[in-house]
């Protein structure tokens, strides 16, 4: 009779084992959801950010240029030629 009670015991605490990591489980999951939703929610907002500095960046260099084409030109072929001399040192 000793032995069956032990194993009782041993199934019932099996059982609340289990239990108690399932709810772990869920728990878990859930908070790993929140967090997903959150870094997401994140990134978007980082991404709209970005896209409207680059979009306002554009938009100056592009006012910039139309204002003054010519210094533009001039620039722009200094930096090639800057770029080209280190390029052609390799």
């Amino acid at each position: 009779m000793r032995e069956a009670e032990i194993r009782a015991r041993a199934a019932k605490f099996a059982d609340q084992a289990e239990t108690a990591m399932g709810k772990l489980g869920d728990e878990v999951r859930a908070e790993i959801e929140e967090l997903a939703d959150q870094v997401a929610a994140s990134a978007e907002q980082t991404y709209r950010q970005a896209r409207r500095r680059v979009r306002g960046s554009a938009r100056a260099v592009a006012d910039s240029v139309e204002e003054r084409p010519l210094t533009s030109v001039v620039a722009v072929g200094l930096l090639c030629g800057a770029l080209g001399f280190l390029l052609a040192r390799r």
